[in-house]
């Protein structure tokens, strides 16, 4: 296709079928290969936006061909644009989740290794001679 609206979970992301998470850099350095420009617009765009949801306000990447680029006006006067490069976020959404998750994880953690603990205590405590 000679424009190309792309989106692919970061490293560390997780979720459903995700086989090949990696950063921005990688997809737009594979897409350059193939000739394709990035045109890093969208994510900006909705970066704020509470609609969108967090993991298409972080990854969505815009490519373009050089035809593409040269019959589109529309697509030319985008590359043309001051725009931040293309860079490697996380977008606070996705931050706070994982942070909720861990923070689950430390907690069950805590309370497994305290049960286990007490477990062996018990044990320690039957063993001991009484006298």
């Amino acid at each position: 296709a000679p424009v190309v609206l792309f989106s692919a979970a970061i490293e560390a992301q997780g979720g459903t079928h995700h086989v090949n998470e990696q950063w921005p850099e990688y997809w737009i350095e594979r897409f350059s290969e193939q000739g394709y420009q990035v045109l890093d617009v969208i994510r900006w765009c909705v970066w704020n936006d509470p609609s969108v949801t967090w993991w298409y306000k972080q990854n969505l990447l815009l490519f373009a061909s050089p035809q593409a680029l040269s019959e589109r006006p529309d697509l030319a006067s985008v590359r043309e644009r001051p725009m931040p490069p293309p860079r490697s976020v996380v977008h606070p959404e996705l931050y706070l989740e994982r942070m909720e998750e861990l923070t689950r994880e430390l907690e069950k953690a805590r309370n497994l290794s305290f049960k286990k603990w007490l477990r062996a205590g018990r044990r320690m405590l039957a063993r001991w001679p009484r006298g």
